[in-house]
């Protein structure tokens, strides 16, 4: 009543972030609950406030298993515990690392670094790729066989993650050093085209501020880190401005919300398309990215629970981890990849789908891998997990539960987009990491 009927959906949208902000304003930041309810209202938002129309009924059954995984998460999570961890919130944390700690830290930044320079060679040298056209580089990511330094590649670059965090919330002498194992991440997104290693690192980099501004953590960073800090953040923007330019659109049409609306079986609200129309291009294309990729994974979702059956309980964990898919299926042991089951979803080919990224979010992958009822017992059990995680943390918060905390973050934020499991450099990193927990042995 108080605005004309046509910005409706655009107020809708923008007023539903605002309440969000608000909530997760007076939310514990750090915590495992609000990572996950973050994402998941992020998605919600863009898919129903009607600034996009998808043009595919949504199934309320499959709304109704996703809900309940949530709830069930959160039973596992709430459940009574004998730590007050509102209480010790207040525990100092130990930014100080051991010996060995230091030790792990410097061979995990060589590995990264060689990983940096093996994909490098994988894709330009080897494959002959042109980090200058980055259309090509996605074509050629599909079509190639990836060679041993490919593989290495990926594994080795794990190392930087614990780099990062390090370099933000723990005293380390060689923080340029640091600096440059995390800018090999960066340099394997650039030569694959890609922008999920970037997206990580930015993750990670909002997590480990908020962990260090709730703990008031304050050492130096010498100025040679932050000088090259400055220019590699200047490097990945404009990288990422490029990539959104010249990636996914053609040279045609620079409009990304009429590419997506002709590409997929969609349109966008008119007085959504008013306000991109008003802004400048570069800022529309941003949140025509943001609002589609941020919203479509719930359509797939919705569309491959309509059109597939799915057991009631089911052992398969490997869809979850295709790395080892992939080495089990070239010993013979494993009938199809990921690489398989994408092909054939494409040749499916259903009318309401939205096809060009085919993310279902981790629920999808639950029912395929564990069933109706597997699925839920295993979303309870890491609802306990995340608990015990976090009582972790706030009970020692140190080098080996950051990592894990961390970690299990974006476990959980990852689980409306896709299994972050499937990004090989982060899998190895998440296994270092709760192997280090569990090693440490910290009494919740």
């Amino acid at each position: 009543m108080l605005f004309p009927v046509e910005h409706l959906s655009t107020i809708k949208w923008i007023t539903s972030y605002l309440f969000l902000f608000a909530i997760l304003k007076s939310s514990n930041k750090v915590s495992p609950i609000t990572w996950l309810m973050g994402i998941w209202n992020i998605i919600f938002i863009n898919a129903y406030s009607g600034i996009i129309i998808y043009h595919s009924s949504f199934n309320h059954s499959a709304l109704f298993y996703l809900l309940c995984t949530l709830f069930i998460f959160a039973l596992g999570y709430f459940l009574p515990n004998k730590t007050n961890t509102t209480a010790i919130l207040a525990s100092n944390f130990k930014s100080n690392l051991t010996k060995n700690e230091s030790k792990l830290i410097t061979i995990l930044s060589y590995f990264s670094i060689i990983g940096g320079i093996f994909i490098f060679i994988d894709i330009v040298v080897l494959s002959g790729g042109s980090i200058s056209n980055f259309s090509a580089l996605r074509l050629l990511m599909s079509d190639r066989d990836v060679s041993i330094y490919g593989q290495l590649a990926a594994i080795f670059l794990a190392g930087s993650f614990p780099a990062l965090i390090t370099l933000i919330l723990f005293e380390y002498k060689k923080q340029t050093f640091l600096l440059i194992s995390v800018m090999a991440l960066a340099i394997g997104s650039i030569v694959t085209a890609g922008r999920q290693n970037i997206f990580q690192i930015f993750l990670i980099c909002i997590l480990a501020v908020l962990i260090k501004y709730r703990y008031n953590l304050k050492f130096k960073i010498n100025w040679a880190t932050r000088f090259l800090s400055f220019i590699v953040v200047g490097l990945v923007i404009t990288y990422l401005i490029i990539l959104s330019l010249t990636r996914d659109i053609s040279s045609m049409d620079k409009n990304k919300m009429i590419g997506y609306a002709n590409t997929n079986n969609l349109t966008y609200s008119e007085d959504f398309k008013k306000l991109s129309n008003a802004i400048p291009i570069e800022a529309s294309n941003f949140i025509a990215d943001f609002t589609f990729y941020f919203s479509e994974e719930i359509i797939v979702y919705s569309d491959a629970f309509k059109h597939n059956r799915y057991p009631i309980v089911n052992i398969d964990f490997l869809q979850f981890f295709p790395f080892f898919e992939r080495q089990l299926h070239k010993l013979g042991l494993r009938e199809n990849t990921l690489e398989y089951r994408m092909k054939n979803l494409w040749k499916k080919n259903y009318q309401s789908s939205v096809f060009n990224s085919a993310w279902g979010t981790s629920v999808l992958f639950l029912l395929k891998c564990f069933g109706y009822i597997g699925g839920l017992i295993v979303v309870f059990l890491h609802g306990l997990f995340s608990q015990y995680i976090f009582r972790s943390f706030t009970i020692c918060p140190c080098f080996s539960t950051t990592l894990a905390l961390v970690a299990n973050n974006l476990i959980l934020f990852y689980t409306a987009i896709t299994p972050i499991t499937q990004e090989i450099s982060f899998m190895f990193f998440m296994f270092l990491s709760f192997f280090i927990l569990f090693r440490k042995k910290i009494r919740t």
